[in-house]
């Protein structure tokens, strides 16, 4: 099958809120096989598959509830 582009993903957040970016998205992507990090505000990364990009959000938001 055809395989989606890959796919950067950006995550910030307001100084006076209590979520490790970094580790949020380090976390969200390796389940997709993706790689990222960064800092508590600020964080970079990227799914080699994009079709996967509604499936890793979700993922995320998840775990933000679940803390």
């Amino acid at each position: 099958g055809l395989r989606a582009e890959k796919t950067q993903l950006i995550f910030a957040r307001a100084e006076n809120l209590d979520v490790d970016c970094g580790r949020l998205l380090r976390e969200t992507l390796a389940q997709f096989g993706g790689r990222g990090g960064g800092q508590p505000t600020l964080a970079q990364g990227g799914l080699p598959d994009g079709g996967q990009l509604e499936a890793a959000l979700e993922a995320a938001i998840e775990r933000l509830r679940a803390s």
